[in-house]
């Protein structure tokens, strides 16, 4: 069996097995020099190469997980900043490593960059934003908090007209929300085989149950607080909020944290920016949830 990369050209020939074969860019091959068939019936069998990769450095952590990623694509690494990112929602210290610790991910056929980094995201609970030409990602929890005056709400270049409400609500029906999440892993215990690990909401109706399927090494403790966080943020922060801004918070990003103080009733409300759109008057409109 030997092992070659695609290399960084349009076209290569491996010359590791007797029959040179092409390779294409950005590819490993897996080259099986004279194997017995006859038990086979003379035929090739079908085949499914999966390659769990992991890292010698010690430690290894998210942040270079993420940057390894973005290189192995031949994209900018200079452009992706991780510095705000230590994956401590889900590996912390006490784990007996080092914060953020990375274990491995498995890697079956052809997979997208964007695919990889969204496991990576949701295993250690990551928020991403763009920023001119840059990538940036960033621990859920550690967002930029923006406070917004409360009589700039609903403003455009103007004032807000007295029909217009500062805020407006609305809540995601309980019975969209998943009931149950189950996540599929590679146990590293079970010399990493699939592992699965299920928790449910007990006072939900078992209408609505969740899987998702990150092809990564974890440990049990590590899985745990995934599924945990999984299962219950679609339901913590099931309010979405749509607001207006004045263009003097042209500079809020997505992902930032808005502060607001309802002056009546003393109320202080935390929304994160999901979605902003700028008018042609040049006022914000912004989509976000509640959090706490």
């Amino acid at each position: 069996i030997a092992l070659a990369g695609g290399g960084s050209s349009a076209l290569n020939v491996i010359t590791d097995v007797k029959s040179n074969v092409p390779a294409f860019r950005g590819h490993n091959h897996v080259g099986i020099d004279a194997l017995n068939l006859t038990e086979l019936g003379t035929s090739s069998p079908p085949t499914k190469i999966e390659a769990l990769v992991q890292s010698d450095a010690s430690p290894y952590s998210v942040r270079d997980a993420i940057v390894d990623v973005f290189a192995y694509a031949k994209l900018p690494t200079a452009k992706v900043d991780v510095s705000r990112v230590t994956g401590q929602n889900t590996v912390v210290a006490d784990d007996l490593g080092a914060t953020g610790r990375f274990d491995g991910y498995l890697w079956t056929g052809i997979t997208t960059t964007k695919g990889v980094i969204d496991d990576i995201a949701t295993a250690f609970d990551l928020l991403a934003r763009v920023n001119g030409d840059t990538i940036e990602f960033l621990d859920r929890g550690y967002e930029d908090i923006v406070v917004v005056d409360w009589g700039d709400l609903g403003q455009s270049s103007g004032s807000r007209s007295d029909d217009q409400r500062p805020i407006r609500w609305q809540d995601a029906k309980r019975d969209d929300l998943p009931s149950s999440m189950t996540l599929l892993f590679q146990d590293p215990k079970t010399a990493w085989q699939r592992a699965s690990m299920t928790r449910r909401r007990e006072d939900a109706p078992s209408i609505n149950p969740a899987k998702i399927s990150l092809p990564m090494t974890l440990e049990t403790r590590h899985a745990k607080r995934i599924v945990r966080r999984l299962l219950w943020i679609p339901y913590i922060e099931r309010r979405r909020a749509f607001l207006r801004l004045p263009p003097k918070y042209m500079s809020t990003q997505e992902t930032d944290v808005l502060a607001i103080v309802d002056p009546d009733i003393g109320e202080r409300y935390y929304i994160r920016i999901e979605r902003m759109t700028i008018g042609n008057d040049y006022s914000i409109e912004v989509e976000g949830s509640l959090v706490f």
